[in-house]
C-alpha cells in the first residue's frame, strides 16, 4: 500500500468538551459502556459514517468501506441488524460500503448470539472485522465458525515486529492464519517503514496507521479521496 492507494477507512470518534476541552476515547467510551449509552453513540456514529459515504457518492467521488468500531453490549442488542439496514435504504448505499470492527473479548460473552447476528450483517453484505486480532482469547475453534472477511494485527505486535523476532513470527503466524481462512489480514498501527518492510517480508499487503496517514477531518479525506486511486478491499 502507497500513500496515493486507498482500501478503506476507519471511522474514529473524539469528544472536544466546551470545559474539559479534548476527552480521550478511553475515557468517556467505558463510562458509556456502563451507562448503555454506547448503544446511542454507536447509533449516531453508524449514521455519519453513511452520511458522509452518501455525500461523497453525490459529489462523484469514488467511495471505500468505512470500518467502525462496534460495542459488544450493541452487537447482541435485538435493534442493531434492523438500525443499519433502515439507514443504508435511506442512504441507498451497498452493504459492503460499510465494515463492522469488532475485538476478540466481545466474542466471548455470548459466542452463538454473536455468530447469530453477524451471519444477519453478512446477510446485508456487511463486512466484519476483527480488531487488534491476537489479544484476547478467542477460539479457533470459533475463529472458523464466525462470519468474518478481515482479521487486524494487532499494534502492539506490528510495533515491535521490525526489532523482536517474536512479534515478527506472532504478525507471521496472524497472516497464515487469514491466509488458510481466506480472510483479508490487516497490520494496524504502522508507523515505520522499517514495519512496513517487515510486515511485506511476511506476507502482508495490507496496511493502517501513521506511517501512511493520521486521523483527519471529513472535508480534507474528501481531497484525498478524489486524488487518490481507489482500491476497496471488500469481496464481492
Amino acid at each position: 500500500m502507497t500513500k496515493d492507494n486507498i482500501l478503506g477507512l476507519e471511522a474514529l470518534i473524539r469528544w472536544q468538551h466546551p470545559i474539559k476541552g479534548f476527552i480521550l476515547p478511553s475515557d468517556f467510551i467505558p463510562v458509556a459502556e456502563e451507562s448503555r449509552l454506547i448503544i446511542k453513540i454507536d447509533e449516531w456514529v453508524i449514521t455519519q459514517a453513511l452520511k458522509q459515504l452518501f455525500e461523497w457518492r453525490q459529489q462523484g467521488v469514488d467511495i471505500v468501506p468505512v470500518a467502525i468500531n462496534l460495542s459488544g453490549r450493541h452487537l447482541v442488542s435485538d435493534s442493531l441488524v434492523p438500525f443499519i439496514s433502515e439507514w443504508l435504504k435511506f442512504y441507498n448505499l451497498e452493504g459492503h460500503f460499510l465494515e463492522i470492527e469488532i475485538t476478540e473479548g466481545v466474542l466471548l460473552h455470548d459466542i452463538e448470539r454473536c455468530i447469530e447476528v453477524m451471519r444477519d450483517l453478512k446477510a446485508l453484505n456487511i463486512q466484519i472485522s476483527v480488531d487488534d486480532f491476537g489479544t484476547g482469547y478467542s477460539s479457533l475453534s470459533y475463529l472458523k465458525r464466525l462470519p468474518l472477511d478481515v482479521l487486524k494485527i494487532d499494534q502492539s505486535f506490528v510495533e515491535e515486529c521490525a526489532s523482536h523476532a517474536e512479534d515478527a513470527k506472532i504478525c507471521g503466524t496472524i497472516l497464515n492464519l487469514a491466509q488458510n481462512l481466506d480472510l483479508t489480514a490487516v497490520a494496524e498501527g504502522v508507523e515505520t517503514s522499517q514495519q512496513v518492510d517487515t510486515l511485506k517480508s511476511l506476507g502482508c499487503q495490507i496496511f493502517q496507521g501513521y506511517y501512511f496517514y493520521k486521523p483527519m477531518p471529513s472535508e480534507v479525506i474528501t481531497r484525498l479521496l478524489s486524488d487518490s486511486n481507489i482500491h476497496a478491499y471488500h469481496k464481492p
